[in-house]
């Protein structure tokens, strides 16, 4: 219904951020913006003085998008990049570093959007990839896109992760595809052995009415014709 109406699907992976446009149920635009989740783990990484590594565990145990929502009572420790002791931070810290950039990439996908032609999107907005798992990035779209925005959670083939949205959809349309193209070719099949029958068919009427029967007619035919040579 949606997707008839226009909306937006907003895919937020590791390393970019697609954004796609549907209308009246297709497709009318997609774009491309060079920021994703791995940034975030980046900028966690040099706020906290701590390794990538470390950091993309901190975002996933401990993060939060909504500086508002974010506790001030969850405390995490953190390895310090070149030293042995541990560093003491909350979560409402580590939402002041994630929530400017996921702001950022909201904003980035909505100036596409806008590019694309579309002031406005009845169907609002959808979230999807990996990124989203992260607490606060809806609430954080909702406030920024001051639309109606939910994320797309798949439910297919006991898959229910939204980082795997992209890879459930093109399992559901390869098998969908296969379904329809094995049809056709079944019908194909059909068709040719059907043509394969009627040739077989005609190809023995041909045979049966061009092959000679014998006979004394026909052997007093032969001789006759024998005779014209040996006279």
């Amino acid at each position: 219904m949606k997707k008839s109406l226009g909306v937006a699907l907003i895919d937020i992976g590791g390393g970019s951020t697609t954004v796609s446009v549907f209308e009246n149920g297709v497709l009318q635009g997609t774009k491309q913006i060079p920021v994703g989740g791995d940034h975030i783990t980046n900028d966690i990484s040099v706020g906290l003085r701590t390794s990538t590594e470390e950091a993309e565990r901190v975002k996933i145990e401990h993060g939060h998008a909504f500086i508002d929502y974010a506790s001030d009572d969850e405390i995490f420790q953190v390895s310090e990049i070149g030293s042995d002791q541990k560093q003491e931070f909350s979560q409402w810290q580590l939402a002041n570093i994630i929530e400017p950039r996921v702001e950022e990439m909201y904003l980035l996908a909505l100036k596409e959007i806008h590019r694309l032609g579309y002031n406005d999107l009845p169907g609002g907005y959808v979230l999807t990839g990996g990124t989203v798992k992260i607490p606060g990035v809806l609430e954080l779209a909702r406030e920024v896109l001051q639309k109606n925005v939910r994320i797309a959670i798949p439910d297919y083939i006991g898959v229910r992760e939204p980082q795997y949205t992209n890879g459930v959809g093109l399992i559901a349309f390869s098998h969908r595809n296969m379904r329809i193209q094995g049809k056709e070719i079944a019908a194909s099949v059909s068709a040719v052995n059907e043509g394969n029958y009627e040739r077989k068919e005609r190809k023995e009427k041909v045979t049966k009415v061009k092959t000679p029967k014998e006979g004394p007619g026909v052997k007093k035919k032969v001789s006759s014709w024998f005779k014209v040579f040996f006279e």
